[in-house]
């Protein structure tokens, strides 16, 4: 189990977040990543099951595939999310056969999520700081920021890293009032006018 802090905000100028991040002391060089999510859920259990098909390289033109299955249980308070994630990961060549065997479990797809972007890290903080400036198709460009800690956290630990993600939200040119408080789920159902994302 991998505990999890993170926020999303929206970007409004993108040149202007990219060279914020690639400015600051302390911000690894960029990788280019894709990511394409299918999301199951089986009726009768939660939480819905991602498998994650992800390519990510210096090169886009040479990108290395991922397959990540991952299921988390969710706590949100003002947009920042305090997650405990189970995570198992693969070659990206097993991402079809691994959606299709939990198809035959009994399980449904009810959502596609499709991500690209830039990825960094920042080690100024007690635990490293992962950066991604992504498209989320329909919805526009997004920063994502996370700690994910192999750990159980405690109450104080966790403060310190939502204190953490708000100093790096601002460190980078963005206002506590860019963070998106709803889940991507929600936003795309709603963009889309349909249950599920379907």
């Amino acid at each position: 189990m991998v505990a999890e802090i993170e926020l999303k905000a929206h970007v409004k100028e993108l040149d202007v977040i990219l060279s914020n991040i690639r400015n600051t002391l302390g911000v690894s060089q960029e990788c280019f990543q894709e990511k394409r999510d299918i999301y199951l859920t089986n009726r009768i259990s939660e939480p819905s099951v991602r498998c994650r098909l992800e390519k990510k390289g210096l090169d886009k033109n040479d990108l290395k595939s991922t397959l990540i299955i991952t299921a988390k249980n969710k706590l949100s308070k003002n947009g920042i999310e305090e997650n405990e994630e189970f995570e198992i990961e693969s070659e990206g060549k097993n991402f079809e056969t691994s959606v299709e065997m939990f198809k035959a479990l009994g399980y449904k797809i009810t959502l596609l999520k499709e991500k690209s972007g830039y990825s960094f890290m920042y080690d100024q903080f007690i635990f490293p700081l992962h950066i991604e400036v992504l498209d989320v198709k329909p919805l526009g460009w997004f920063l994502e920021m996370e700690f994910t800690v192999e750990k159980k956290l405690s109450y104080d630990e966790v403060e310190n890293l939502k204190k953490d993600l708000i100093a790096a939200l601002h460190m980078f040119g963005l206002q506590e009032t860019d963070i998106e408080k709803r889940y991507y789920r929600d936003m795309l159902n709603e963009q889309r006018g349909m249950n599920y994302g379907i």
